[in-house]
């Protein structure tokens, strides 16, 4: 899982974290069976959208009775399930739908620390605590940033969708990890998708930031592109075929305008080397 660099709104946000309802477990991410319930971290939304009144609910569900874990359970603050035989704790944080989600991020963040610290034993973070854990750090960390679209501008590409805001859904289309020189000999570094690029100082670095971000959220290495300049009098949107800030539309659009051109081009050196053959 992967949450691209950008801004959201506090719904697309909420939309996310709703993705990946477990945060941290001590058995499969994957799999809950009715008679082996894992220990669980896990995450849901209370209220109808649009209110609000709305809250995240954050739970601690502790299914391992093993004597020696009541006791430390009922200490902080756990609670009995009879009909489910299990331990659990809520927290809750409140939300508005509307505006800019970096305090909400903030504040679910810190709860679902909480949350695990507050469980007897051992628990691992799953794909979605890392995914968010990953973008909280890099939307906080004191790092170099420039937009997606000023990059893009930088680089001599159109940017239009940049501009847009139009991100690739992380599960309908393949992640590329690209690097591209920046300003006074910087490097960005960014994945398919982001629209906050953050620059390093050497080439270097800009390399292993993404291949540590890989190993966090993507889980599995992959090779990384590098986007050069556009060269002078090449057109500047060309970009738009490996831009997954762009639709598969957009992208099929392009193509058909470019061969539409490009066949003009080809009758009228046609046309021309008849004429010079006259």
């Amino acid at each position: 899982m992967l949450i691209n660099y950008r801004h959201y709104t506090t719904k697309a946000m909420v939309d996310i974290l709703t993705r990946g309802c477990i945060y941290y477990s001590r058995g499969s991410f994957f799999e809950r069976a009715r008679f082996h319930q894992p220990d669980v971290v896990s995450l849901r939304v209370s209220g109808k959208a649009g209110k609000f009144n709305s809250a995240i609910i954050i739970e601690c569900e502790v299914y391992n009775n093993l004597e020696g874990n009541t006791d430390m359970l009922r200490q902080r603050g756990f609670l009995w399930d009879e009909f489910d035989e299990k331990h659990c704790k809520l927290w809750s944080i409140p939300f508005r739908h509307a505006g800019e989600a970096g305090t909400l991020v903030k504040a679910v963040v810190a709860g679902l620390e909480e949350a695990e610290r507050a469980m007897p034993l051992l628990t691992y973070a799953s794909p979605a605590m890392k995914a968010l854990a990953d973008y909280h750090a890099f939307m906080a960390a004191d790092i170099p940033k420039v937009s997606y679209g000023d990059l893009m501008r930088h680089l001599g590409y159109w940017d239009e969708g940049a501009r847009a805001g139009k991100v690739a859904d992380a599960a309908a289309a393949e992640r590329e990890l690209m690097i591209a020189k920046y300003k006074k000999g910087r490097w960005a570094a960014w994945v398919s998708g982001d629209l906050i690029v953050p620059h390093f100082a050497a080439e270097s670095e800009a390399i292993q930031f993404l291949k540590n971000r890989a190993t966090r959220v993507l889980w599995r290495s992959q090779a990384i592109g590098t986007v050069s300049p556009v060269k002078k009098g090449c057109l500047p949107n060309v970009y738009i075929l490996v831009d997954h800030t762009k639709s598969v539309d957009e992208r099929l659009a392009w193509l058909r305008n470019e061969l539409e051109r490009l066949e003009a081009q080809a009758e009228v050196g046609e046309t021309n080397g008849l004429r010079k053959v006259r």
